[in-house]
């Protein structure tokens, strides 16, 4: 596990990208339903970033 923010530096409904140490991919963390989830930050089919989409 790796640290990234404070819970209450991550508000309901917000994103945040994370790259963490020299790995090559980001990882996008979003906070809704009042969970956290992690996962590629990458779009599959349009190469863009999905922690800046909405």
């Amino acid at each position: 596990m790796i640290p990234v923010c404070r819970i209450e530096d991550l508000p309901e409904g917000e994103s945040l990208r994370v790259q963490a140490g020299d790995a090559t991919a980001a990882i996008a963390v979003f906070h809704t339903d009042g969970a956290f989830y992690a996962i590629d930050d990458t779009c599959s089919h349009q190469d863009a970033s999905l922690s800046e989409g909405w």
